[in-house]
C-alpha cells in the first residue's frame, strides 16, 4: 500500500508533498520533489538508512546517513509556513 501525505490546510499553503509505502517488512520514505534523489528507508533489522537513490559515480555507499535505533524523533520535516 502506498501513503501519500501532506501538511496543511485545504485552499492554504501546505508542506512537500510526501510517499510512504512499505515492500516486504521494510517501510520508505520519500519526498515526491526529491523522489529521483534520495530516500529515507526503515529496515526490519533495525538499519535506517538516508541514501542517494542512483549510485554516486565515485562508487561510494549510497547512504548519506545511517542510524539503528529509530526513535520518535528520527525525522524532522521544517516548512516555512
Amino acid at each position: 500500500m502506498i501513503f501519500r501525505f501532506a501538511v496543511g490546510a485545504p485552499g492554504e499553503a501546505r508542506s512537500s508533498t510526501w510517499r510512504l509505502w512499505s515492500c516486504r517488512e521494510d517501510i520508505y520514505l520519500v519526498q515526491r520533489s526529491h523522489g529521483g534523489i534520495h530516500k529515507f528507508s526503515f529496515h526490519k533489522s533495525g538499519i535506517c538508512r538516508w541514501a542517494l537513490i542512483q549510485e554516486p559515480r565515485s562508487g561510494r555507499d549510497r547512504a548519506m546517513v545511517k542510524w539503528t535505533e529509530l526513535r520518535f524523533h528520527a525525522l524532522t520535516i521544517n516548512s516555512p509556513w
